[in-house]
């Protein structure tokens, strides 16, 4: 069973409400004085904040920011909300968890049916493993004897039953293939669909045991030293 090491990895975190949004908390609105309170320990600024309504669509309205020394996007619109981090380090997973719970909170001021919806989360990284080449280990989860030799296997993908069950509206897909960013490594593509009944975050909480749990099924195990 190898050991990995992250290289680099990535998070989003959509959120997408049952019903609209009867509003924004946009600027000069008592729900942006709440979110600026909430949000002034992560960074917020006002050159980071930015009103996008250039349609008259509603659905071409947007609230977006950048916190954490812009590594963290946040955008807000009548029908979801997203949290999108580029380049996702471990020390960010706490303040993630505390910036994501202001946003929730606010939204909730505006509507109280807000964590009604769904969410769907997607978790990208390149591993380096420990005593296996990538090659190696995707060779034991690809299957070579095709009658096209033209075409080689390069990845897997896989549907995940949580709890050894298929629960209707949540599914798990796990994918894998080599890195091209990063010599000899392993690149993971986990993505969760989830439906929410009053918390939003519910899915997220606890997201890094979740994802240690999935990669474990593939007999990946993270490096105590990393």
């Amino acid at each position: 069973m190898p050991n990995f090491k992250i290289e680099q990895s990535s998070l989003i975190y959509r959120w997408t409400f049952n019903r609209m949004l009867p509003g924004l908390p946009g600027p000069g609105t008592a729900a942006f004085a709440t979110l600026c309170k909430g949000l002034h320990p992560y960074g917020i600024s006002p050159s980071e904040i930015i009103l996008d309504a250039t349609s008259a669509r509603l659905s071409e309205v947007s609230l977006a920011m950048n916190l954490l020394k812009g590594r963290l996007s946040i955008r807000m619109t009548f029908g979801w909300a997203e949290f999108s981090v580029r380049n996702l380090l471990d020390e960010d997973v706490p303040d993630l968890l505390k910036i994501a719970e202001a946003v929730a909170s606010t939204l909730g001021e505006i509507d109280d049916q807000v964590g009604h919806g769904t969410v769907q989360i997607a978790y990208r990284a390149h591993l380096s493993l420990s005593t296996l080449r990538a090659e190696e280990f995707l060779n034991s989860y690809l299957r070579l004897d095709s009658n096209r030799p033209e075409l080689v296997p390069d990845g897997f993908a896989y549907k995940v039953n949580v709890n050894g069950n298929v629960v209707d509206g949540q599914e798990t897909r796990l994918v894998g293939t080599r890195s091209l960013v990063f010599k000899d490594a392993l690149y993971v593509d986990l993505s969760m669909d989830r439906v929410t009944s009053g918390d939003p975050l519910a899915p997220g909480r606890g997201l890094d045991g979740d994802i240690e749990r999935f990669l474990l099924l593939l007999d990946l195990k993270p490096d105590i030293n990393d």
